[in-house]
């Protein structure tokens, strides 16, 4: 059986699995906090020390996709957004597979604006309006290599 999920045709039983990188010590950091540090020349997003796989697995699987794109044939999503504690989350995958590793987005002006809003809106439900404002303002134009 096949679900329909933003014009990606992907088997029912295929879950979302997180998948910690090989140098995930580039992706983490000792604060409890999100933000971005310079490594080998590059901006990377570093996500807080208190958050378990569990949590990134739940993240991932209530995560967003990107807009759908004609011309992608990929059968998963290579792109899946959320927002934890007022920081957007970029999940990214191959799109060949369900396997994902995410981090802190930045150049928040270039995402989708509907994505944007449905991001706010799950802030808000979860108390973390003025936090998601501040990450917004504070990383709209920010832009790290991936």
């Amino acid at each position: 059986m096949m679900i329909y999920l933003n014009n990606y045709n992907i088997p029912s039983d295929a879950k979302r699995v997180y998948s910690t990188p090989e140098n995930r010590h580039k992706h983490r950091w000792k604060k409890n906090y999100a933000g971005f540090s310079d490594f080998q020349r590059n901006i990377v997003g570093k996500c807080p020390n208190d958050i378990t796989l569990e949590q990134a697995q739940n993240l991932l699987e209530e995560a967003i996709t990107d807009p759908p794109d004609e011309f992608n044939t990929d059968p998963y999503p290579k792109r899946l957004y959320n927002v934890y504690k007022g920081v957007i989350y970029l999940a990214i995958g191959d799109g060949r597979s369900n396997r994902y590793h995410a981090f802190p987005a930045d150049n928040i002006k270039s995402m989708d604006k509907e994505t944007l809003r449905i991001l706010e809106e799950r802030a808000i439900a979860s108390g973390d309006e003025n936090s998601f404002k501040k990450w917004v303002e504070d990383n709209a134009t920010r832009r790290s290599k991936l």
